[in-house]
């Protein structure tokens, strides 16, 4: 059977359907390999500077929901003493998160006040 494919081009659907999969397969493990680059990248950043997942993800451009998925439960299946270091960084920030908001109330109640 012949496919019709972008400008008239005739294509067999076999054919068609064969180099789908070969890309698809390419992509699916250039996908895997990119995320696992990115958990360990995201780790070490995380490890040197100490900040919040937020800021992590301001500085690298990615959402905080994929920072902290990375960091918690990706990153222990690629790198077991990285995702240590990292899970004690982030209770340290969940011990304290308490403490930052109220100082945050603090400040916005200080600006209103000036105002």
């Amino acid at each position: 059977m012949k496919y019709m494919y972008q400008k008239n081009v005739e294509i067999d659907c076999l054919l068609l359907v064969k180099l789908h999969f070969l890309i698809s397969d390419r992509k699916e493990e250039n996908v895997h390999e990119h995320i696992r680059h990115r958990c360990v990248r995201l780790g070490k950043l995380l490890v040197e500077t100490g900040e919040t997942v937020r800021v992590l993800a301001k500085m690298t451009g990615y959402s905080k929901s994929t920072v902290h998925k990375d960091l918690t439960e990706r990153l222990q299946l690629v790198n077991e003493e990285l995702a240590k270091e990292v899970r004690e960084i982030l209770a340290y920030h969940k011990s304290v998160r308490h403490l930052r908001g109220g100082e945050a109330t603090r400040r916005k109640w200080q600006s209103q006040k000036k105002q």
